[in-house]
């Protein structure tokens, strides 16, 4: 019967240690956690850049994102990891071209963090400001004039469109375009209502359409065997 007894108490006494056992693991893992979390580490992180520019201004990252060495504690460092990091970057361009900004100078307005480097060190950007500028409007002639009808003049109201385009662009834009004006069946005079054609990088063009007024004139026998500026009949 003694015999019996001891492993019922053995099995007792580890029964009611349960208990404590699973504290000091807990309190032994809370422990290691904490170590864990107020040691200092190195951790990089990507960060997007946003530009602060005027709104006159157009602004072409050539580097979306930046990668930021932050220097912290854990537990300081770990809610960034599921945050959206921004790293602001301001331009106050005094020319229109290739423009380089020193992260680090950049970082020290923008970060609230303690890093230890930023890559690239350097961001480089082209910088474009918006004008407006007026240019001519040439209207798009599309198809002939009736048979026996030829074109006597074209003429389009407004003559000119006020362009916003950035700067870099406008050497290539002489003149904005109409969409098309199907002639085929003007007879003497007749007037079209037609939008202005935006190329690609232009933000706007005043005013969207304009008036086309287009005029023919029925072609006289003498004028078909004789066509002008032939030179015969003198």
């Amino acid at each position: 019967m003694e015999r019996n007894r001891r492993p019922r108490k053995i099995r007792e006494s580890v029964q009611g240690n349960r208990f404590f056992i699973a504290l000091s693991f807990f309190l032994t893992l809370m422990l290691f956690v904490y170590v864990k979390m107020d040691s200092v580490r190195t951790v990089p992180l990507d960060y997007v850049v946003r530009v602060d520019a005027p709104e006159d201004v157009r602004v072409l990252l050539k580097d979306s994102v930046v990668r930021v060495y932050v220097r912290d504690r854990v537990r300081n460092i770990l809610p960034l990891l599921f945050s959206h990091r921004v790293l602001r970057v301001e331009v106050r361009p005094r020319s229109v071209g290739d423009v380089k900004v020193d992260l680090e100078q950049q970082a020290r307005k923008s970060l609230n963090i303690p890093y230890v480097y930023i890559e690239p060190e350097s961001l480089y950007m082209f910088v474009d400001r918006y004008v407006t500028v007026s240019r001519e409007i040439s209207p798009s002639i599309k198809g002939n004039p009736p048979k026996g009808y030829s074109v006597e003049g074209v003429r389009v109201n407004p003559r000119f469109a006020d362009v916003r385009a950035p700067e870099s662009i406008l050497s290539g834009i002489m003149y904005i375009q109409t969409e098309d004006v199907d002639i085929s069946s003007v007879k003497g005079v007749d007037t079209f209502r037609v939008a202005l054609v935006r190329p690609g990088d232009v933000v706007e063009v005043s005013p969207d359409s304009v008036t086309v007024i287009v005029r023919t004139r029925k072609v006289k026998d003498e004028d078909v065997g004789n066509p002008a500026g032939s030179g015969e009949g003198k």
